[in-house]
């Protein structure tokens, strides 16, 4: 149960941790914080409906293409497919982007004398005038190469079980870059750094951000995707089971979300940019370090997840343009399920008949 949470949480904190900050200025804290907790609220019951939903099929299909199928019939495996493929994708995508500019500034700061307080333009005009083999080492590329690498081994996995190690390895890393921006705050305060007025941070900004902030909110907590490939894995598998894990994974999300944004906040007020890393890019010393390498710790670990199931949708979508088994599969399951009703229902009338018989011949 614990290691089912760990998956989802895996699969969760992501991207949207980095925009919560931003989303929370824009909504102010008192707001922030209660449409955070509605949300994490909604993510759960909205779980428990996948799985409710899957009760109310005659075969109790294991997947959201199987259930498309029975509703809609064979075009809709690919409809679900290509948009659940299209959504993991982009979402591997950005990740990379992130840890590349994440890993970037890292090695600029360690390889060059990069400044604080100088953007990022100013950065790569300076970087032009270091050998190749230093322009090599802080490009963006070689990091996304560097972790693209170290992803290989995740993409022969078959199971979501075999995961189970980078689950644990992603929790304990998640601990420590919210350890790492609450450690931020406390310093900043300790070093007698200005903070922002607390009137400006609890105030509701009305503007067209604020319905970027509501997206972004959303964006933190969607991992249904995994529900249900999840559920098949769960030992002694049952709705209520799986409900106490994504509770679980949900307090976990919402307890790292609303403590990274808050503690954000704090520090950097109205000056907090759509990604919060780039304002800790201008702290330096050895917690702002640790805290954007820890967060590509996280990325790292939690793109495997989404290889998984871009395996998966593609193989669907291959094998049944070229075999049509699942289709296939699912029809003879279909027909095998009505039959099976159609028997119930027939020892029950004839179980009625005879029960009428019976009354009759008292009388």
């Amino acid at each position: 149960m614990v290691q089912t949470a760990l998956a989802l949480v895996a699969t969760n904190v992501g991207g949207g941790i980095l925009g919560l900050p931003f989303a929370f200025y824009r909504m102010g804290l008192p707001v922030g914080l209660s449409f955070c907790a509605f949300v994490a609220f909604m993510c759960h019951i909205s779980s428990m409906m996948y799985l409710m939903t899957k009760d109310l099929t005659p075969g109790k299909f294991q997947s959201a293409y199987e259930i498309a199928y029975l509703l809609f019939g064979r075009l809709s495996i690919f409809v679900v497919c290509i948009i659940q493929w299209l959504n993991n994708y982009g979402a591997i995508l950005l990740y990379y982007i992130i840890i590349g500019e994440t890993v970037s500034t890292l090695s600029r700061q360690v390889l060059t004398n990069a400044a604080e307080g100088k953007s990022f333009a100013q950065l790569e005009r300076e970087l032009q005038e270091y050998p190749w083999l230093t322009q090599v080492a802080t490009s963006k590329m070689t990091g996304i190469i560097i972790v693209g690498t170290v992803h290989i081994s995740a993409i022969f996995k078959r199971q979501l079980h075999e995961l189970r190690c980078m689950s644990y390895m992603l929790a304990a890393i998640g601990l420590v870059f919210v350890s790492c921006v609450v450690s931020q705050l406390l310093m900043d305060r300790a070093s007698g750094r200005e903070m922002p007025p607390s009137d400006e941070l609890m105030t509701l900004k009305v503007d067209y951000h604020l319905i970027t902030s509501v997206c972004v909110t959303f964006f933190a907590y969607g991992y249904q995707f995994l529900i249900l490939p999840a559920y098949s894995e769960l030992e002694n598998r049952s709705n209520s089971r799986f409900g106490q894990s994504s509770l679980l994974a949900v307090a976990i999300c919402s307890a790292a979300f609303m403590t990274t944004a808050t503690s954000a906040l704090f520090m950097f007020g109205a000056n907090l940019k759509p990604d919060f890393l780039l304002n800790m890019y201008d702290r330096t010393g050895p917690i702002s370090v640790l805290c954007r390498a820890s967060y590509c710790f996280v990325l790292t670990f939690h793109i495997p997840y989404f290889f998984f199931t871009i395996k998966e949708y593609t193989l669907v979508i291959y094998d049944e343009i070229t075999n049509r088994s699942l289709s296939e599969t699912l029809e003879i399951k279909m027909v095998e399920c009505v039959e099976n009703r159609n028997s119930i229902l027939g020892v029950i009338a004839i179980n009625n008949g005879i029960a009428d018989i019976s009354v009759e011949q008292v009388d």
